[in-house]
Order: structure tokens, then C-alpha cells, then sequence
């Protein structure tokens, strides 16, 4: 130990000589804890609460010191926050009130510091990290190869590693230096981490985190061009240049032959892409020309050069007009600006160029310009256009810099440490072993994973629906530590581009679009998206709190030190930003919320460049997606009741909301914007209060301005509220509501109440015709007895909760309950729209209202429902579409709640001893499995028989299924009549309003057939896959129903057409072949999904 305490120490001596602040050895500066890691009473630091602390006054010691106990700051610059106990803890004595966590596994100190060292190297929240980031890379090579450690702690330094290349994208080509110089002294532990790279890049492939597998190959890539992993297999094994081939084979298949490419395809092509600018050095080396030759073609067809592509072939984006996901309903003229006229790795090339004919593109398009780009330059230019001179200092290939190119020329070791080697180099060594490591892997597992039918499911559109149903309990997957994130498929590695900025929001703006070539802007986006996931702060199950806002915020600011001053990544950073709360479905929108505020407190550039970027959208919404500018207005809300509701934009749209009102010639027009500020004040106002937004908002707005919503004032058919607040009985039902009404405010137990109304009332016999009056008066009652005493939201929840046995006996008690109780709560809150919300989410999320029921209400043909909650008003009233989506969420979760009862059923009966005769079947794990060696147990005849679950387990799942698809049936039924025969374009017949954009155009459009779209692909993307997801993969022994959702559709379509006196399209005739425009468009799109 002292000769590995003298080392530390010296590394220490060495940084604290250059005068950097982060001497790795030191503890951030001496008075942070002495000047090496090992002196000091606090260790790594004295006083702010770090896990590595034992012994510092926010302790996590074995004593439980310090002022809460037991705090955990997890590299957490923030101060420790107790998890209760004020007492000192002295004496070993621990406060009665502190909750204990899990016993707590000591790391050695030895891994601790190494953990600094490494992750250190790429912490570019110090800007000096950077200036001296070779040397640094050195060093700690030398440092960690000088004292064994590497052999000792193998295990949990190799683990270290692949943890860095799979989450900290910025600093990858720097980890990948380091263990390109650490293997020229130990390939045993440079070996150890490839393998475990190539591991967790096979199992983030499986989990459809195509992230994470992407830093993965990135690394390996990394590695190649450093010289540590061999391009060729050295004529005895797997090279990088065979992953390659494999991936180029999956390619090849499909992107040559049509314009539409499957999922898997989709990924494989965003890898290479996104591999090219790391290993283009690399290729040239190995003279791979056929290699870069594919890569290029395969890229160029998703991004093709300027008039050199057929028409037919033409790839278009998920999120373009006619996806999947589709942000704009219509083309928009003139926000595409002309293609660059060089190529995209020169500055001052217009990096705002898009595919010819699109509104909005994505990021494979953009990795696949910048790729070819790459590739053609290199090629042309025999790779002077990208050698260590003109290579951006964005990308951070540190393996270029001068300072070590002695080292990374020398042979991998040929030698385990420890062996005698007096007098021979390392690369002098015998050539027993290759000079480069050889990749143990076998590339046809790459393939066979990107072509299954699983890995599409997780990557592409699928629906959040079949993703509820098909997700096992226990996930192992990186991802599901996010719990805040809601992006799944496409939108959770395929992100939104299209440009809020142009050269008429200022001359930053301007500097800001011409100053980054795009290989620099699609870098910059990248390390945005990257941060945001990987540092965003989580709660560990036991509690401990890791990261912070800030911290996250300060790695979002280092990413400007590796591009010009000038350029302002403000707007680059603002502009990703808000593409993440546009995008469909939007990319964990809180986090965005909280990132934005925080930026808004740092950086007074920030708040100017976001109000012009939400105005840039708000200008947008005739032709957006619903779904986008309503999370848009969700979004706006929360940040103003944050900052004291100040936006310099309150008075012009108050002046638009007039003219929209009062002028007949912009109706339709402002119809989607003036929903969108209704929408934005409502919920403005209710979370601040309606005097501070009258005075906010100004003149123009009050109107919109709602009235106080706190208090509940239902409007009962079977009872009164007198002016002094007394609730009795009126009508045909007075007896029984004045019994209910006196019970309730007695507070007698729910059994008794539902014992009395079940018994015989005065004036009220078995004739009686109104079917369900006592869950009639019931239901009044309780929001009678709440409005009497109080009216606040929590006494009314209360009151459902103490009742809720009572209210779901009588909602079982006959065919057609739920749509009684819904029908009582929309009749007595349609004019509390917002109490009435809360109220219907309560009693879905308590089984006593089923979600299908809600639907079905506000989609009854040839009635009107009470307050205008109707569907075909979905573009008129901001609160439809809230409920609608609010009953999906909770028709999911009816779905989650189903398939978690027969997963752990599941999970319970494999985990039992196995029957004699059984065997374990390496490789073939259950679905979200740990990877500890669990794995299904298969009869020994052979036959895999699936495990046998309770009947009311799979009770509940059929339930689930049918409940799913009574709503998908009656919602996507009600629109797909609503649309039938609309033209295509969405536009208004005669229309001449236009709105401008960057000298362009916005036709005007129809914000009823717009809402409708936008509602129908949220439906079935919501709902996509789930009835096969649930019946024929899940519910074993369950079979299909004779008539499927989509037959079921399609049934009460054509009907509905021919009562309504729509030509008879005959019988056998298909949906598809009835339907017109867009509403064709999209059913036929998830038609062919299924």
C-alpha cells in the first residue's frame, strides 16, 4: 500500500504543479481535504456530503455521524440533505425517527480514486480539463499501469469503463485513448473491457436502446482508430471491419430497393452514420475503400445529393408529412432553405439545409449528410480534408494530438503484467498474440437482432399500448432508471429537426445558422440529447438522490468550449430543447421544464432566445400536430407560473385573440391558436390565481381568463343547495336524496349506506323506470356533501375514497352503469370543466368508472353532450381532447395493472424448485430478466411448455383487452366517419388566407379535420398492437375474439356510412377503399404495422 500511496500522491504533486484546479489526487484544491486522496479528515471532501466521505460532517459512516444521518451526495456538488433525525448520532447512537437503508457495499478506496481519475478526464465542466487533456490522458495511463491496481480490481474498474463508453458520449474518444494506452502495458485488462463492451452493446441491441448502442460501437470505434482493436481480425478473428459488413449486409437489403425501410433497417443505417466521423481515419489506414464506398451508398439514399435520386425511392422522415409520427398535417412553403453549396463539414455553408420537400426532417438524416459528406471529402481529397489539422475540435479525437503518437504506434502487450521482461519493449515482444485485439464476437448476432420482430416493436412506431403489454416486470434496461421519460420507439433516438430560426430574428440568430458547419451543429445537438439523458438526477430505490439540475445544467455549458465563441449555441440549445416538447410523442417534457428554468437563471441569454422560439411555434399551429402545440401550452404554463407569469408576448396575442374573435374572415384561421391560449391562460390561471393573471395578461387576454375553479358548485337534477348551504332532496328521487344526504353527513360507515339504498324506498317501487337511480343519488349526493362543507378537491376525493365500496357494487350492478355515472358527472361539472377532470381521473383510478364508458359518452351519435364535451367539438373546446386522453392513460394503466399481476405470477412459478427431469437452457432468459443466469426452465421431453397462470389472472388480461378495445372501437369508429370523403391537403374549399413564414406561406387550414387527424394518430399509436399483445401473447389459453378491434372498426364504419346515406360500397368491400384523404392515409399506414 505505501508504494501505491507514494504513486497517488505523486499524480497528485504532478497536476497540483500545473496549477489545475482538478487535481484528481488532491480532492478538488487542498482545502478540500489535504493533498492526496488518503489525507485529510473528510477524505475526497471535508464538507460536501460525498459518498466517498467516511468520515466528514455529512458522514456516511459506519457510526451513521453527521447531521442527518445517513445522507448520500453522490458525486453531488450540492449540500447533503438529512433523511430525517436532527440529532448528532454520537456515541454510535442512531435518532428513533431515521428511516435505515440497505446494508451499504464499501468500495475500496483504490476503485474509488481510479472512478476519479477516469471520469475525471472528460469533466469539461472545468475549461482547463480540455486544454490539457492528452497530458492528463497520459499520465493517468501511466499511473494506472505503474501500481496493479488493474489486476486487482479488474472486475470493477473494467465495469467502470464500459459504464463511461456507454453514457458519457462527450468524453468517449477520450476513455477510448486512455485504454488504447493502457493496453500497450496490460491486454489481459484492455481484452477484459472489449468483451464486456461487445456484451452490453449485444444487450442494448435486445433492449432496443439504440442509444446506448450507439456510444457502444462509437467506442469500439474509438478504439480501432486509437489502435488498440484491430480493423481486420489480423487473419485470426472478428474485426471492426466485419461488424461493418454485417451491418452494411442488413442495409443493402431493403435501402436500394424501396423508400420505405423497416425498423431495423432504419437503425443500422443511423449506426454506420453515426460511426463515420470516428473511424474515418481508421478506414483510410486499413485501406477499406469498399467498406466506405457502401457506407456512403447506404447513407446517401437517406440523405441524397442534390438532384441525384429517384423520386419513388425518396426516404421521408417519420415526423414529415405522411409519417408515423407526423409533427406537420401539411406542407408549410418557405422554411426549407436551399441545400449547401458545399459540403458539411466547411463552415459557412448553410448547415440549416433539410431534404428537398420536407417540413421537418430528423437526426438520421442529418448523420447520414454529414457521413457521406465525410466520406466523399476523404475520398476526393485522399484525407487532407479531415487529417489532425482540419479535423473539428468538436469531434475530440485525442488519439491525433502529437503528444502521443510515440505511444499509440507501439504494438498492443504481447504479456500478462507481472512477466519478466528485462530489456524487451513491449512491441518487440514475440508475436505469439496479434498486435491488436481481437473482437469476440460473432457478427450474425448483430443481424439476427436488428431483423426480429422484438427489436422493431421496441425501436420503431410501436404503440405505448403494446409496450404496456408486452413489458415483463424487473427490467433491466438503462433506460428504465428514467422513469420521467416518455419516449419510446422512434422518438427515443430518432430526434425532431426543423428550424425555429431564421435570419429574421436577429443578427445572433443569423451568426448562429452560418457560423457552425453542420457536422458542428449535428455534433452540438448530439451532446445536448446526450447530456439530457445521462445526467438527468434520479432516486435510487433506497432513496439516495444522484445528480442534480445544476450539475446537469454545467455540463450542458461545457459543450460551447469545443466550438467557435461566436457561435452561440444558445439558440442550438433552445431550439433542441423545444423540438423535445414538439416532437410526437414529446421527450420527457419535465425534465425539459426544469432544465429550461434553471437556464433561464444561469444565463440571461437563455429567457430572449426561448420567448422567440416559443413565438416562432405559436405562428406554426394552424398546421402542427395537436399533440405538439397542446404539450407546447402544457409546457409554457408551468414555466410562467415560475417566473411571475412575465412574457413579453401577452400583449400581441391578446391583440390576435380580439381579431380572431371579432373578425369572421380569420375564424378559421385562429381557431387552433385561439385554443391554444385558451388552453395556455386556463392553465395559467389555475396554478397561480385569477387576479395575478388578470393583471398579467392585460386588456386583450381577460376575457380568457377563467373564474375561480377551486370550489366545487355541481348542478344536481336530484338535489339542492339552498343559499346558506343546506343540501336537500328535489324531484322524483326527494325521499331517497334526503336519506342519502343525511347518512352522509353523519358519516355512517359505506356498509350501512349501501345496505340502506339497497332496501325498499318511499315512493319508489320496482316499476320505477330510471335504471341506476341509486348510484344516480349516490353519486349527486357525494358531490353534494362535498360542495356543503368546504368544496375543495381533497374533501371531495375523500369523500369517494370512504365510499368507494358502495359506488363500485352499484356501478357492476348492470349492463350500462358506467355510462350512468358518467352521464350523472357530466351533467353536474360541465361547467367546472377542470373539477370535472379531476373528479373522472379519480374514480377511473379507483375502478369505480371505467375509461371505455367516459368515451363512450362524448362519442354518442345524435346526442349533444351537456357543456359542449362532445368529440365533434374536439377543435372548438381545449377540454375534449384532455378527457379523451386522460381515459386512454387510464386505460393503460388498466392494461400495465393486468400484465404485472400475470407477470409475477409468471416470475413466482419459474422461480419454484424445478420438477425432476427439468434442464436449464443457457441463452433463452424470460423477458426482463436479470442477467444473473436466470433462465426458463423447459420440460425435459422438449416441449417448453408456457407457465400455467390462475384463471382470474387471465380473467383480468382478457378484460383488459376487451376494455381496450371497446375505446379504440368507439374512438377511432367516430373519427374515421368524421373524416371519410375529406381531400387530402386539409385545406378550406375557397380559402384564400395565408399566413407568412420566412416569405412563405401557411394555408389556411381546417382545425376541425386537423384536431381529428391529430386525435386518430394519437389513438392508434396509443393503442397499436395492444389486443395482439395482450390476447395472443399474454393471455395463454385465451384466443383471439371472432371479431378483432380493427374488424370491429371497420364494421361499424361501413354501417355508420350507410345509415348516414353515404353510397353502399357493396359487400367484401374494405375500409381502406371507402376511406378518403388523410384518414385513409394514416389507416392504412398502421394496417400494414399489424
Amino acid at each position: 500500500m505505501g508504494d501505491r500511496d507514494s504513486g497517488y500522491r505523486g499524480y497528485s504533486g504532478m497536476t497540483e504543479r500545473r496549477g489545475r484546479r482538478n487535481n484528481y489526487g488532491g480532492g478538488y484544491r487542498n482545502e478540500y481535504g489535504g493533498n492526496n486522496y488518503r489525507s485529510g479528515r473528510g477524505g475526497y471532501n471535508q464538507r460536501r456530503g460525498y459518498n466517498d466521505n467516511y468520515q466528514g460532517r455529512g458522514g456516511y459512516n459506519e457510526n451513521y455521524q453527521g447531521r442527518g444521518g445517513y445522507v448520500g451526495g453522490a458525486l453531488s456538488t450540492e449540500r447533503p440533505r438529512p433523511m430525517g433525525g436532527r440529532g448528532r448520532g454520537r456515541f454510535g447512537k442512531k435518532p428513533d425517527n431515521m428511516m435505515e437503508r440497505p446494508g451499504h457495499v464499501a468500495v475500496p478506496e483504490e476503485v474509488q480514486l481510479i472512478t476519479q481519475l477516469v471520469v475525471g478526464i472528460g469533466n469539461f465542466t472545468d475549461s482547463e480539463t480540455y486544454d490539457a487533456l492528452a497530458t492528463s490522458i497520459k499520465e493517468v495511463a501511466e499511473l494506472l499501469l505503474m501500481k496493479g491496481d488493474l489486476a486487482t480490481y479488474a472486475t470493477e474498474i473494467s465495469n467502470l469503463f464500459v459504464k463511461c463508453f456507454s453514457q458519457l458520449t462527450m468524453q468517449t474518444p477520450a476513455i477510448a485513448t486512455l485504454l488504447s494506452l493502457v493496453s500497450r502495458g496490460d491486454r489481459t485488462f484492455a481484452d477484459l473491457v472489449v468483451g464486456k463492451l461487445l456484451s452490453e452493446l449485444l444487450t442494448s441491441m435486445k433492449d432496443g436502446d439504440v442509444i446506448v448502442a450507439r456510444n457502444l460501437l462509437r467506442g469500439l470505434g474509438c478504439l480501432a482508430s486509437s489502435g488498440a482493436v484491430s480493423m481486420d481480425g489480423e487473419g485470426q478473428g472478428v474485426g471492426l471491419l466485419d461488424i461493418l459488413d454485417s451491418l452494411c449486409r442488413v442495409a443493402e437489403g431493403e435501402v436500394f430497393a424501396t423508400a420505405t425501410f423497416s425498423v431495423g433497417v432504419e437503425v443500422t443505417v443511423f449506426l454506420l452514420a453515426s460511426l463515420v466521423p470516428y473511424i474515418v481515419h481508421a478506414l483510410q489506414r486499413s485501406q477499406a475503400e469498399g467498406i466506405a464506398s457502401r457506407i456512403a451508398a447506404i447513407c446517401r439514399r437517406v440523405a441524397p445529393q442534390a438532384d441525384a435520386e429517384d423520386a419513388s425511392l425518396r426516404w421521408r422522415s417519420c415526423y414529415d408529412v405522411g409519417g408515423s409520427q407526423e409533427v406537420f398535417h401539411v406542407n408549410i412553403e418557405g422554411t426549407t432553405p436551399p441545400p449547401p453549396a458545399v459540403d458539411s463539414t466547411t463552415r459557412n455553408s448553410n448547415p440549416c439545409a433539410s431534404p428537398r420537400d420536407a417540413v421537418c426532417w430528423d437526426s438520421l438524416w442529418e448523420v447520414c449528410k454529414v457521413a457521406d459528406d465525410i466520406l466523399t471529402s476523404v475520398h476526393e481529397t485522399n484525407g487532407a480534408s479531415m487529417d489532425s489539422t482540419s479535423v473539428p475540435k468538436c469531434l475530440l479525437l485525442v488519439w491525433m494530438a502529437e503528444e502521443l503518437q510515440e505511444e499509440l504506434r507501439k504494438d498492443v502487450a504481447q504479456v500478462v503484467p507481472g512477466t519478466p521482461q528485462e530489456g524487451v519493449e513491449v512491441h518487440d515482444a514475440p508475436a505469439s498474440l496479434p498486435p491488436r485485439l481481437i473482437l469476440s464476437i460473432t457478427p450474425s448476432d448483430l443481424e439476427t437482432i436488428l431483423t426480429s420482430t422484438s427489436f422493431a416493436l421496441m425501436a420503431g412506431p410501436s404503440g405505448d399500448g403494446y409496450l404496456a403489454a408486452s413489458t415483463a416486470v424487473g427490467s433491466k434496461t438503462e433506460r428504465a432508471k428514467f422513469s420521467n421519460n416518455s419516449a419510446t420507439g422512434y422518438a427515443s433516438w430518432m430526434s425532431l429537426r426543423f428550424n425555429l430560426f431564421d435570419e429574421e430574428m436577429g443578427q445572433h440568430a443569423t451568426t448562429a445558422l452560418t457560423t457552425l458547419s453542420l457536422l458542428e451543429l449535428v455534433t452540438a445537438r448530439d451532446y445536448f440529447r446526450s447530456v439530457l439523458r445521462f445526467f438527468e438526477p434520479f432516486i435510487r430505490d433506497d432513496g439516495t438522490c444522484v445528480g442534480s439540475i445544476t450539475l446537469l445544467c454545467s455540463h450542458l455549458a461545457s459543450v460551447n468550449q469545443f466550438f467557435p465563441s461566436d457561435a452561440h449555441l444558445e439558440y442550438v440549445l433552445v431550439e433542441t430543447l423545444l423540438l423535445m416538447i414538439l416532437q410526437v410523442p414529446a421527450v420527457n417534457p419535465c425534465l425539459v421544464q426544469r432544465v429550461t428554468l434553471e437556464l433561464c437563471q444561469q444565463s440571461p441569454e437563455i429567457p430572449p432566445v426561448l420567448a422567440a422560439a416559443i413565438a416562432a411555434s405559436y405562428e406554426l399551429i394552424p398546421a402542427l400536430n395537436v399533440a405538439s402545440w397542446r404539450e407546447m401550452a402544457n409546457y409554457l404554463s408551468v414555466h410562467l407560473a415560475n417566473t411571475h407569469l412575465a412574457w413579453p408576448y401577452w400583449q400581441y396575442w391578446g391583440e390576435e385573440y380580439s381579431t380572431i374573435v371579432s373578425s369572421e374572415e380569420f375564424s378559421v384561421v385562429g381557431n387552433s391558436q385561439k385554443t391554444f391560449l385558451d388552453l395556455l391562460v386556463g392553465q395559467c390561471t389555475r396554478l397561480s390565481l385569477p387576479d395575478r393573471m388578470h393583471k398579467a395578461v392585460g386588456e386583450g387576454l381577460t376575457a380568457v381568463v377563467p373564474a375561480d375553479e377551486s370550489v366545487f358548485a355541481p348542478r344536481c337534477t336530484h338535489f339542492a343547495i339552498s343559499t346558506d348551504g343546506i343540501c336537500t332532496g328535489v324531484g322524483a328521487l326527494e325521499s331517497a336524496a334526503n336519506g342519502v344526504i343525511r347518512r352522509l353527513m353523519n358519516r355512517e360507515s359505506p356498509e350501512d349506506l349501501g345496505a340502506w339504498l339497497e332496501g325498499t324506498h318511499e315512493g319508489i317501487d320496482d316499476d320505477f323506470q330510471m335504471q341506476g337511480w341509486r348510484l344516480v343519488v349516490l353519486m349527486e349526493g357525494i358531490l353534494c356533501r362535498g360542495a356543503v362543507t368546504g368544496g375543495t378537491i381533497s374533501g371531495m376525493i375523500g369523500l369517494i375514497d370512504r365510499y368507494r365500496d358502495p359506488l363500485m357494487d352499484l356501478s357492476l350492478a348492470f349492463d350500462g352503469a358506467y355510462q350512468t355515472l358518467a352521464g350523472v358527472l357530466f351533467s353536474c361539472l360541465h361547467h367546472q370543466c377542470a373539477l370535472l377532470h379531476i373528479t373522472l381521473d379519480a374514480l377511473m383510478r379507483r375502478a369505480i368508472l371505467h375509461p371505455s364508458a367516459v368515451v363512450s359518452f362524448m362519442t354518442q351519435v345524435g346526442e349533444t353532450a351537456p357543456g359542449g364535451l362532445h368529440l365533434d367539438e374536439i377543435h372548438k373546446n381545449q377540454w375534449v381532447w384532455k378527457l379523451v386522453e386522460v381515459s386512454m392513460d387510464r386505460c393503460l394503466d388498466i392494461v400495465k395493472a393486468a400484465v404485472n399481476m400475470q407477470n409475477n405470477a409468471a416470475v413466482s412459478s419459474q422461480s419454484a424448485p424445478a420438477p425432476s427431469g427439468d434442464m436449464e437452457v443457457d441463452g433463452d432468459m424470460t423477458e426482463g430478466a436479470e442477467s444473473n443466469g436466470d433462465c426458463r426452465r423447459v420440460r425435459g421431453d422438449g416441449s417448453n411448455e408456457a407457465v400455467v397462470v390462475p384463471e382470474e389472472i387471465s380473467s383480468a388480461v382478457a378484460g383488459a383487452a376487451d376494455g381496450s378495445r371497446t375505446m379504440y372501437s368507439a374512438l377511432v369508429t367516430h373519427l374515421l366517419v368524421r373524416l371519410h370523403g375529406c381531400h387530402s391537403q386539409l385545406v378550406v374549399d375557397g380559402s384564400e388566407t395565408e399566413i407568412s413564414r420566412s416569405e412563405g406561406t401557411i394555408t389556411c387550414l381546417d382545425p376541425g379535420l386537423i384536431a381529428r387527424t391529430s386525435m386518430l394518430h394519437r389513438v392508434l399509436r396509443i393503442f397499436h398492437l395492444t389486443e395482439k399483445g395482450l390476447v395472443s401473447g399474454l393471455a395463454q389459453g385465451t384466443s383471439l375474439p371472432p371479431v378483432t378491434a380493427r374488424g370491429e372498426v371497420s364494421q361499424n364504419v361501413l354501417e355508420a356510412l350507410q345509415v348516414q346515406g353515404r353510397p353502399d360500397p357493396g359487400d367484401g368491400t374494405a375500409l381502406v377503399d371507402v376511406l378518403g384523404g388523410p384518414a385513409k392515409r394514416i389507416w392504412n399506414y398502421y394496417s400494414h404495422l399489424n
